[in-house]
């Protein structure tokens, strides 16, 4: 077992301690995003509750508030304990930035830096670095799940599932990413769980090699990682298709499309049970479903 599961678990240890590595020399707040992203997860944290039309321009997570909160409420639960009473040490914008403009001498961080962000992290630095640890997490979850899918395709040939997850593991920019704060690294994790679930439904044989039957657990997962993913981010709703193509397909090798209702009301459901009290909410309070009115009012506009 453990010569089985050796090189993946090296592979995932590799992955684990760069990644860390990346969260704790990356400056606070300098990924993409990233401090709106922990501003929603403090204003959870401190039971500001989830947005509501009058808190859009005022709270301090700009467009960031417009996502599904499902990473936030994680992160804000995991941190909820820590006192933030810090931020106005920590949190400070830097003025003169030009973040992007890479021909612009100085002023490339997005925040002004100081001693308080320093080991032993306290309040607010705290609270972004175990954020930053629960992405680390999802990002060896990603790791793991591309792993399990390229091995499931080709079960004979392990080399390649240890390549996928080579390739997945040691992208610097996914590195980057997933020791930020950011939805990104729950996303990412629930899209590679889809995929796996996908090809393993694709790949069940009954005894003659016909195509076989998913079983009422794997539609359950199925639907609860549907649901997961609309709750993670807008782009988390492809999953919902992904699977709907997966069933389909499963059917029509059954040729029974009674099957197919079948699966599609169970996993459906359990997905719109899941996740769909997010979009009735924004319609309810926003009149938009997927809240990109919120989104927009507060990104700058572009040509």
């Amino acid at each position: 077992m453990i010569r089985r599961h050796g090189p993946i678990s090296l592979i995932l240890l590799a992955f684990l301690l760069l990644a860390g590595a990346y969260s704790v020399v990356t400056p606070l707040f300098e990924a993409p995003d990233e401090i709106w992203h922990y501003e929603y997860v403090r204003w959870l944290a401190e039971g500001e509750g989830l947005p509501r039309p009058e808190d859009v321009g005022a709270a301090p997570w700009n467009q960031e508030g417009s996502q599904p909160p499902l990473y936030y409420m994680a992160a804000a639960l995991l941190t909820r304990s820590i006192p933030t009473d810090n931020a106005g040490e920590i949190i400070r914008y830097n003025p003169h930035a030009a973040v992007g403009q890479a021909d612009t001498f100085g002023n490339k961080n997005m925040m002004a830096h100081g001693p308080a962000e320093g080991w032993p992290w306290q309040g607010v630095a705290l609270a972004a670095h175990l954020a930053r640890l629960l992405s680390v997490l999802l990002g060896a979850l990603t790791v793991l799940f591309t792993y399990m899918a390229a091995h499931t395709v080709f079960p004979t040939r392990p080399a390649i599932g240890l390549a996928a997850a080579v390739l997945v593991a040691f992208n610097p920019q996914f590195l980057f990413i997933s020791a930020a704060v950011s939805n990104d690294a729950l996303v990412t994790a629930v899209s590679a769980a889809a995929l796996l679930l996908a090809v393993i439904a694709l790949g069940l044989r009954e005894e003659d090699g016909q195509q076989g039957k998913p079983s009422w657990g794997q539609l359950a997962v199925m639907g609860l990682v549907a649901g997961l993913g609309a709750l993670s981010k807008l782009s988390g709703l492809l999953i919902i298709p992904l699977f709907g193509i997966t069933l389909s397909v499963v059917a029509w090798r059954r040729r029974s499309w009674r099957e197919w209702l079948i699966y599609g009301l169970t996993a459906g459901g359990l997905a719109l049970g899941i996740g769909g009290w997010w979009y009735v909410r924004n319609w309810l309070l926003f009149r938009d479903p997927l809240a990109l009115t919120v989104m927009f009012e507060m990104l700058p506009g572009r040509a």
